[in-house]
C-alpha cells in the first residue's frame, strides 16, 4: 500500500490543522479492506468529505475576507447570473466566483485580461476538490478603474446633452486673442505658440497658468477658466486648454465634472488641445472645438495669413469682374431706354406738326363744303332761273349766308380748342420735362450698385455708393449719415 505524506508547508492554510494529525497517518481512499488494515493498527481514517469540511473550517479562519489581486483569465458568465473565473499572476492561479447577488451589484463587466483587486473567502469547492475564492467585493486596477469612471461620467453628460452638436460654438475666423491654459513651462505650448506665429505672425495669445495633471490640477484649471472668462469677448476670443500626451491617469484632470460644466456654461468658443490624438477626455467631448494635439489646436484657431491674402485677393478680382459685368448691363440698358425716349423737344414739335395737318385739314373740309354749297346754289339757282323767284330767292340767300356764319363760326371754335388744348399739352409736357428741373440746378439720385432712383432717405444706408446727376456730367458720392429732416 503507498502512502502519502502531507508536507504542512506546502499547503495554503495554518499549520494548526495539523494537530489533529500525526505525522503517520495515512489519509486514503482505498477499499473497505485497507481500512480494516488501518484500524488494525489504530490510525486515524478521514473521509474526503469529512476532509475538505475540515480544511474549510482552518480556511475560515486564517483566509476570511483576504484581498488579492491578479488578472481575469478564462471568464465564463453562467445562465444563472454566477460568473466563474481564473484569477492569475505570472507564476500561480486560482480559481474565483462571484455569485449572481455580487454580480449585479458591480459598476464595471469583468473580461479576460482585466487586472482587478477583489476581496472574499478561501475555501474547497467540495464537488471538485478545487481551491477558490469566494468572492464578495471586486474592482478594476490602476487604469481600468480610471476607465471606468470615464465612461459612467461620460455616459451621465451625455445624456443631460452637454455633448449635442446644438450648443458648440463657432470660432471666430480671425481670433482676436486667444487665451491658452496650460502650464507655462510644458513643451506642448511651446508647439501650439511655434505653430500660431507660423500661420498667423501678428496672433495676440495671453496665457493663463494652470497645472495639468495632479490633484491640484482640476481646481487650478477650473480657476484660469473662470479667469478667461471674465475677460474674453466671446464674439471675438477663443479660450484653448493645452498639454501633452500622456497616461489616463497623467490626463485624468480633464476629465472632471465641475470643469465640464464650467466649459459648457462658457460663454466664449472653448477648444480642447489636450493630449494626441489616440487619447479623449470629457474636456474634448464638451468643448466647441477639439483638436488632436496642441498643434493641432493651433492649425484650428488660426487660418493661414498667405491663405486669407490670396482668398482676400480671388474675392477683390471677383467684385471687380462682376462690377465691370453689372456696369457693362447698366451701359446696355441706358442705351436700350435713350433709343426708346425720345427728347420733349422732338415730341413737341411732332404734337406741332399733327396740329397743323388737322389745322389745314380743317380749312379743306370748310372750303370744301362751302364749293359744295355754292355749286348745289348755282344748280338750283338755274334750275328757278325760269321761274320768278326772287322773294325765296332771297331768303334761301340768307339762310345760306346764316349757315355758313355758324358753320365758320363752329370751325373756328373747334380749331381755337384744338389749339388750346395742343398749347396746354405743350406745357404740360415742359412741366414734366426732367431737363427742365434740372436746368434749373435741380438734380437726380441714383444707387451705384442697382441704378434705382433714390426718392426717399429710406432708399440709402450710411457706406453705399450713389450717383448724382445734374443738367450736365454725374458725380460718384458715398453715404456718411442720413437725416431724416421734416419739411
Amino acid at each position: 500500500m503507498k502512502k502519502y505524506n502531507i508536507q504542512s508547508e506546502k499547503l495554503p492554510f495554518s499549520n494548526d490543522l495539523f494537530n489533529d494529525f500525526k505525522r503517520d497517518e495515512i489519509i486514503s481512499a482505498e477499499t473497505g479492506d485497507n481500512l480494516q488494515s488501518f484500524s488494525e493498527k489504530k490510525e486515524k481514517v478521514w473521509t474526503v468529505s469529512d476532509l475538505v469540511k475540515k480544511i474549510n473550517a482552518a480556511l475560515e479562519i486564517d483566509f476570511y475576507r483576504v484581498t488579492i489581486m491578479g488578472e481575469i483569465s478564462n471568464l465564463k458568465q453562467h445562465t444563472s447570473g454566477h460568473i466563474y473565473f481564473t484569477l492569475k499572476d505570472a507564476k500561480s492561479q486560482i480559481s474565483a466566483v462571484i455569485f449572481r447577488g455580487i454580480a449585479q451589484r458591480l459598476n464595471f463587466n469583468p473580461e479576460d485580461g482585466l487586472m482587478i483587486v477583489c476581496s472574499g473567502d478561501v475555501n474547497v469547492y467540495p464537488e471538485q476538490g478545487r481551491l477558490q475564492i469566494n468572492i464578495k467585493s471586486c474592482e478594476p486596477m490602476g487604469s481600468g478603474r480610471l476607465n471606468i469612471e470615464f465612461e459612467k461620467l461620460k455616459k451621465k453628460l451625455a445624456t443631460q446633452g452637454i455633448f449635442d452638436e446644438v450648443h458648440k460654438k463657432a470660432l471666430p475666423l480671425i481670433p482676436k486673442r486667444v487665451f491658452l491654459i496650460t502650464s507655462p513651462t510644458g513643451a506642448a505650448v511651446r508647439d501650439f505658440i511655434k505653430t500660431a506665429r507660423f500661420r498667423f505672425p501678428s496672433a495676440n495669445m495671453i496665457l493663463i497658468p494652470a497645472s495639468v495633471q495632479g490633484e491640484r490640477a482640476p481646481v487650478e484649471l477650473l480657476q484660469s477658466l473662470k479667469k478667461a472668462e471674465k475677460i474674453a469677448y466671446p464674439e471675438t476670443d477663443v479660450i484653448v486648454f493645452i498639454r501633452g500626451g500622456g497616461s489616463i491617469e497623467d490626463l485624468w484632470a480633464f476629465n472632471d465634472e465641475k470643469l465640464a460644466m464650467a466649459i459648457f456654461s462658457c460663454k466664449t468658443p472653448v477648444v480642447s488641445g489636450v493630449g494626441h490624438e489616440v487619447d479623449f477626455t470629457i474636456c474634448d467631448f464638451v468643448s466647441d472645438k477639439r483638436a488632436p494635439t496642441p498643434t493641432g489646436a493651433a492649425q484650428i484657431i488660426f487660418p493661414e495669413m498667405e491663405k486669407i491674402v490670396r482668398q482676400v485677393k480671388s474675392i477683390d478680382d471677383s467684385l471687380k469682374r462682376i462690377m465691370h459685368y453689372k456696369i457693362d448691363i447698366l451701359r446696355h440698358i441706358i442705351h436700350k431706354l435713350s433709343i426708346s425716349l425720345k427728347d420733349p423737344v422732338i415730341k413737341i414739335n411732332e404734337m406741332g406738326m399733327r396740329l397743323d395737318d388737322i389745322t389745314n385739314r380743317l380749312e379743306n373740309a370748310f372750303f370744301t363744303k362751302i364749293s359744295a354749297k355754292k355749286a348745289a346754289y348755282d344748280r338750283i339757282s338755274i334750275r328757278f332761273q325760269k321761274f320768278n323767284l326772287l322773294i325765296i330767292l332771297e331768303n334761301n340767300r340768307h339762310k345760306l349766308k346764316s349757315s355758313l356764319q355758324n358753320l365758320h363760326h363752329s370751325m373756328e371754335k373747334k380749331y381755337n380748342a384744338l389749339n388750346n388744348n395742343a398749347k396746354l399739352l405743350f406745357v404740360k409736357l415742359n412741366a414734366a420735362s426732367p431737363l427742365l428741373a434740372l436746368s434749373k440746378g435741380y438734380s437726380m439720385v441714383f444707387r451705384e450698385y442697382d441704378n434705382a432712383l433714390v426718392k426717399s432717405f429710406k432708399d440709402v444706408k450710411p457706406g453705399e455708393t450713389v450717383k448724382i446727376v445734374p443738367k450736365e456730367g454725374s458725380i460718384i458720392c458715398e453715404v456718411k449719415e442720413i437725416k431724416h429732416e421734416k419739411s
